[in-house]
């Protein structure tokens, strides 16, 4: 598929109205959101930690800043994971990574199709979201 005038023209001819991008289509934006609310909570967890509770004991600081290191390292894993497309199962955030340093997150905000298989986001018939 090639994009055309706002909307995305399949290889058949036949035109698809393009509700923006392709994250945001296949209802995956969201995860970018919950992984920067996780690592965030990490952060704040180790600075209360390191700086707002004086006399806490060294083993109690090691606690909370593996709970930190936990929750920010589970976020990311999640989010690396999961985003995917409904049709093929690539892997877009892998794909997104090999993009020129700092231009990831650009990247795959700007991708209309998948670009593995070229599919708009439906998911196909015989699957559904998040079935795998």
């Amino acid at each position: 598929m090639r994009p055309s005038w706002g909307y995305l023209t399949s290889e058949a001819g036949s035109r698809v109205i393009s509700y923006g991008p392709l994250i945001d289509r296949t209802h995956q934006a969201w995860k970018l959101h919950a992984v920067n609310i996780g690592v965030l909570l990490a952060i704040v967890i180790h600075v209360i930690a390191r700086w707002a509770l004086p006399g806490i004991s060294r083993r109690e600081l090691a606690l909370f800043s593996g709970a930190s290191a936990v929750i920010a390292a589970l976020s990311l894993l999640i989010f690396f994971g999961t985003v995917r497309c409904p049709a093929c199962g690539a892997n877009w955030v892998w794909r997104a990574t090999k993009e020129r340093a700092g231009r990831w997150l650009q990247w795959l905000h700007e991708q209309q199709v998948c670009p593995v298989c070229g599919s708009s986001g439906n998911v196909p018939s015989d699957r559904r979201w998040g079935a795998e």
